[in-house]
């Protein structure tokens, strides 16, 4: 299947109530089952609510104008929050969390019941569907699903998130970016991130003899070369290899010095290269160009172009 059968452009929604009940529908659609109490004596309750979505993967902002204690039932997808305004206190099965404004936390594991006190709170918070970081890891249900972090980041690492889902939220609001490489590669970069902060092993995948791997890593170069404009993840590469993801990722390193991704972003660097060449600049562009090939920081873009062919995409495309 090709990424143009699969990728939809990203939809944005917004929802406004004052009713309990009417809220209370809203947050069980969107997130699952739950119980709305307003406290009577800190105003006038309102829910406000906004969702970028892009396939799978949600980008959402809620606010409570009042104080409200809700309990939600166990969420499908795991949610990444950061508090914007006050403080929220939320209790997962026996423990108690607090978060201050900036900070930001996961809010509870996919299998727990969550309750929340919220203060006139505003919050922003990513979902991301598992599948998402199975297909990057190739792992259904890794150990650290069973218990993990759930106190808030470390400040650096809140910082580091919170580029990464401003970087996103640009593309998503830029219609002209809306390829469907582009897209994608939104949706991992999120779930790359999240794996980074909350999987101890993500970024530390064990060695692996080179003598047995050289017939998967040319098993897994021929898949890629074959198949650059289709919706390939590293797990995809890694059943084409027939070889686990992790020992597929270290044997790149150790073979080739580079990533199953980073590899596959140099083919399609190749075929933007090939068709900027090729192109008449009466027709085409070179922004229309990079990110059908999946490059949607076009600075980037012109960045490791210049450096890969020692001139400009323009120059490409004009000459």
């Amino acid at each position: 299947m090709t990424l143009q059968d699969s990728i939809a452009s990203p939809t944005h929604s917004t929802r406004s109530t004052g009713e309990v009940d009417f809220a209370r529908s809203l947050i069980q659609k969107m997130y699952s089952a739950n119980d709305i109490q307003p406290h009577p004596r800190t105003g006038q309750f309102n829910f406000e609510h906004s969702r970028w979505q892009t396939n799978s993967t949600y980008i959402d902002r809620f606010k409570y104008s009042s104080t409200v204690d809700i309990s939600l039932e166990p969420l499908d997808r795991f949610w990444v929050a950061r508090s914007i305004s006050s403080t929220m206190e939320r209790k997962v099965l026996t423990t108690t969390y607090h978060a201050q404004p900036g900070e930001v936390f996961l809010l509870a594991p996919l299998d727990a019941p969550l309750f929340a006190h919220c203060s006139g709170t505003e919050v922003e918070c990513v979902g991301l569907d598992p599948q998402l970081l199975a297909d990057l890891t190739g792992d259904d249900r890794p150990d650290w699903l069973d218990r993990p972090h759930l106190g808030s980041l470390s400040t650096h690492q809140a910082r580091a998130w919170q580029l990464v889902v401003s970087h996103a939220m640009d593309v998503i609001a830029t219609p002209a970016l809306h390829s469907p490489l582009v897209l994608t590669e939104v949706q991992r970069l999120l779930a790359a991130s999240f794996l980074s902060l909350y999987d101890p092993e993500f970024d530390d995948p064990p060695g692996v003899d080179r003598d047995g791997t050289t017939r998967a890593v040319d098993r897994a170069i021929a898949f890629i070369e074959t198949n650059p404009n289709t919706n390939v993840t590293v797990a995809d590469i890694a059943r084409a290899a027939r070889i686990s993801v992790r020992s597929l990722q270290s044997a790149f390193r150790q073979q080739r010095d580079t990533t199953p991704i980073s590899y596959l972003r140099r083919v399609r660097l190749d075929h933007a290269h090939h068709d900027l060449t090729a192109g008449d600049p009466s027709l085409t562009t070179v922004t229309h160009i990079a990110t059908r090939w999946g490059f949607y920081d076009l600075g980037a873009f012109a960045k490791l172009y210049r450096q890969t062919y020692g001139h400009s995409p323009s120059q490409s495309l004009r000459e």
